[in-house]
Order: C-alpha cells, then sequence, then structure tokens
C-alpha cells in the first residue's frame, strides 16, 4: 500500500483525472486475480465477462489520450510515465486488496485497528522522505491552504469505509463504489474546468458501469 500510494501521486501528476479514475478501474482485474490466488475464490462467468469490459475501457482510453509523439514527446512521456504508475498502483491495490480480505475476513482482524495500522506506517514513510529530501527546503504543511483538507479527510473516511467494505462484502464487490467516483469525476471535470469530454470517456464510462 505504501508503494501504491507513492505511484498513485506520480500519476495524479502526470495524468487528466478522468483517465486517472478509468485506469484505476484495472483494479479489480488484479484484484480478481488476487483473490482467486490467496483468497480461493473463483469468479462466475457474467464477473470474468464484466472484467473483460472493464479491461477494454481501460484500454480505449489509453489508445485515444496518447499525444502526437512528434510534437509533444514530453507530454507522451509524462502519459507514459503516469499509465505505468496507474497500472503499477492498481497491481498493488489488487494485491493489498486480496491480503486484507483475507486477514479480515477469514483472520477475523477489527477493520479500525487494520486501517490505523496502515495510516500509522504511511504517515511514517512520508516524514522519513521529508526529512531525507535535501532539495526540498518547505516544510512539511508549507503549501497547505484550508481546501487541502478536503482530499485530506476524504482519503481518511475512505480508508476507513474501504476496510469495512473489505470485510463485509469483499474486494471485488468494493468496485461499485468505486463507479460513483468515476461518474462524479465527470460531471466536476465539465462543471468546474468547462472542458469538453473526449470521445472516449462517453464510450468509456458506459463500459465501466456495465460492468460494475
Amino acid at each position: 500500500y505504501l508503494v501504491q500510494n507513492v505511484c498513485l501521486q506520480v500519476a495524479y501528476q502526470k495524468l487528466d483525472g478522468i483517465v486517472f479514475n478509468i485506469l484505476n478501474q484495472t483494479k479489480m482485474l488484479f484484484t480478481a486475480l488476487f483473490v482467486f490466488l490467496i483468497v480461493g475464490r473463483r469468479q462466475s462467468r457474467v464477473q470474468c465477462l464484466a472484467l473483460v469490459l472493464l479491461t477494454a475501457a481501460g484500454m480505449l482510453v489509453s489508445y485515444s489520450e496518447v499525444p502526437d509523439r512528434t510534437a509533444k514527446s514530453r507530454s507522451f512521456e509524462s502519459f507514459a510515465l503516469g499509465s505505468c504508475c496507474i497500472l503499477l498502483g492498481s497491481a498493488l491495490s489488487g494485491l493489498g486488496g486480496a491480503i486484507a480480505e483475507w486477514v479480515l475476513q477469514r483472520r477475523r482482524r477489527d477493520s479500525y485497528l487494520f486501517s490505523s495500522e496502515m495510516a500509522v506506517l504511511g504517515s511514517a514513510v512520508i516524514l522519513i522522505n521529508h526529512w531525507t529530501n535535501s532539495s526540498s527546503s518547505d516544510g512539511l504543511f508549507e503549501n497547505w491552504t484550508r481546501y487541502t483538507l478536503i482530499p485530506v479527510i476524504s482519503q481518511g473516511w475512505g480508508g476507513i469505509v474501504v476496510g469495512l467494505i473489505s470485510k463485509t462484502a469483499g474486494s471485488v464487490r468494493k468496485g461499485f463504489a468505486i463507479m460513483v467516483g468515476l461518474i462524479l469525476s465527470c460531471v466536476l471535470k465539465w462543471l468546474i474546468e468547462g472542458e469538453s469530454l473526449r470521445w472516449s470517456t462517453f464510450v468509456a464510462v458506459p463500459l465501466v458501469a456495465v460492468s460494475i
């Protein structure tokens, strides 16, 4: 989860929000794979078909969002790095989700304690990385504003909810809630930025919705 968070932070900076969210849906493929390998729970044929639709949506967005290599080589490199990071983060998320499901359901570990342990480890890594980064002269909270608390609090509460969902419903079913975030990202992008959505988004979002 710690390495996954690093990958997600890089992908946040390199990818568009919609692309990030749709490519992030591939975590369900990895989750289903690792749940089978670790927990031993198979997926039905309908669920396998849904996973195929999910992969198709991710590939569609990846193909349509790749910029011109000759004119925008730096932009392409940024997109490639962001895509690699989000796919690696999705794979680690699937592995972590399967392990978390095994720990919470099979070992019956308390979900609040489990979330707190990951939060403490994550905070420790952030502090160590900040102290060892000699190139940065800013403080840990140097560029924070009151709006920074919005993603911090939402991510914190999201981690607690994810732990509860993983314990009660399982990691694969957790994907139903992810679709809400995808739709919300599309609406906010249109309302706040005023940027028209690409054709691939209009095709990929229904594919993801049907697969979920």
